[in-house]
């Protein structure tokens, strides 16, 4: 077996299935917040226990770019090459399919500055945000070797300090969600974690038995985390309640990542035919990302999004 098959690890296909499923029906619940709000308690507690989605889907990215490039040589020409070929094309195609079909106002000029910042729809703030990241990475290989596991705690307090700088300008409107998701600032310890889970083994004693703490800890950070949402959603605006650049999101979703990177072994004893499915559909999680907006509007266009039908658009998907 070479090295590239050793370094495989197919339940991380799964996480990422996961994650991508996690983030489709959050956008499904998202629109049925304003069009549902008899049942806004609902909606705001499933959006809420949702928000692990795009962080572990950052940590997952750390992950696998440290179990491949951690231990080696690092080439930064070839890395940047393989990252611009895998991800520019799709999200060229899909920007530019957006755009064409559902809000090409302002003409072709308009279309490259809104592809440039992620704004031709408002889940593709990812791409330039996940590409800034790779930029980084390679001074965050050269910092985790000389400050090890520190790193992960400077990342954190680091993290903290933003999100209550720039909470204040979310609240008076200065800010929006797209502009804070667009820079890598906004995300940089899941990436950082997701990097330094990959060097703790699962297996080892110590970590073995306590993570089965993460459970109930995550349970508590999840109700936290919605009953802040909650109670926010009664005094702010709707979006600025349930935004992912929250400190009780930040803490909830670390800890969600933390158990579900830990516990991905479980994920081996899931029954064949469905391991097999989530792992392909794990492997297309970044097209069906890119495209699956564009889908949500075609399904709404016949049906309408209600309390009944939030449970038909998670089925399809």
């Amino acid at each position: 077996m070479d090295q590239k098959e050793r370094k495989y690890l197919p339940e991380l296909d799964v996480l990422k299935a996961i994650s991508i499923i996690a983030v489709i029906v959050l956008h499904i619940v998202s629109p049925a917040i304003a069009a549902d709000p008899k049942n806004l308690k609902f909606y705001l507690t499933l959006d809420q226990i949702l928000r692990f989605s795009v962080p572990l889907f950052i940590a997952l990215s750390g992950y696998t770019l440290a179990k491949n490039h951690l231990d080696e040589t690092f080439n930064f020409l070839n890395f940047f090459k393989k990252r611009i070929l895998r991800i520019f094309p799709w999200y060229i195609f899909w920007s530019l399919t957006i755009f064409l079909l559902v809000d090409a106002s302002g003409g072709l000029l308009s279309f490259f500055p809104r592809f440039i910042l992620g704004r031709i729809d408002y889940h593709l703030y990812f791409v330039p945000m996940i590409f800034q990241l790779y930029l980084v990475f390679p001074v965050i290989i050269f910092l985790l070797k000389k400050l090890n596991y520190k790193l992960v705690l400077i990342t954190f307090l680091f993290q903290l300090i933003y999100l209550r700088q720039i909470a204040p300008l979310a609240m008076h409107g200065l800010i929006s969600d797209q502009e804070q998701y667009l820079f890598f600032t906004s995300w940089i310890f899941y990436f950082v974690f997701g990097i330094a889970l990959s060097k703790l083994d699962p297996k080892e004693s110590l970590i073995s038995k306590w993570r089965y703490l993460l459970i109930p800890l995550t349970i508590a950070l999840g109700i936290w985390v919605v009953n802040d949402c909650l109670n926010a959603s009664k005094a702010l605006d709707l979006i600025i309640a349930t935004r992912f650049t929250r400190i009780p999101v930040l803490l909830y979703a670390s800890s969600a990542v933390t158990l579900f990177i830990l516990f991905k072994d479980w994920l081996l004893k899931i029954p064949d035919q469905l391991f097999a499915l989530l792992v392909d559909f794990g492997k297309k999680s970044y097209i069906v990302y890119l495209c699956h907006t564009l889908l949500l509007r075609l399904f709404a266009s016949y049906f309408p999004i209600t309390n009944r039908t939030v449970i038909l658009y998670a089925a399809i998907f």
